[in-house]
């Protein structure tokens, strides 16, 4: 049981913002709220570690993982090891704080906050 608890989870989503009616996309540096269902670079990866309750976004089509700079805005960044985006731990992008042990939904309450959304108003699009 311990395997299954420590396993690495990987699946694809969209994130739809009720806010502005759209799905969230990752389009190089930009991430902005305004991608169509089923746009390419709405495709969101999501990588959970579910041992340690950490987990990284990246936008399919882009490769670039959701990140927030020092200014508190979200930006796409290259994986976390390489020299222009150093991560930290598990890999983890620079910017993107890892939730509390046990609060897998954290990323998604953070990206709410940022674009001026309640929580409760993000949909997972599986």
């Amino acid at each position: 049981m311990t395997d299954q608890l420590s396993r690495r989870q990987i699946r694809e989503y969209q994130l739809y913002s009720r806010t502005s009616g759209k799905h969230v996309q990752v389009r190089g540096k930009r991430i902005t709220a305004t991608a169509e269902d089923g746009n390419k670079f709405a495709k969101l990866i999501v990588e959970t570690d579910t041992f340690g309750s950490r987990v990284r976004i990246k936008g399919a089509e882009s490769e670039k993982y959701i990140c927030m700079s020092k200014r508190g805005k979200l930006i796409g960044k290259v994986s976390p090891g390489h020299p222009k985006s150093p991560g930290s731990g598990w890999g983890v992008p620079a910017g993107l704080i890892p939730p509390p042990s046990g609060a897998l939904g954290a990323p998604w309450r953070l990206l709410g906050r940022i674009w001026g959304a309640a929580p409760n108003v993000w949909g997972l699009n599986p």
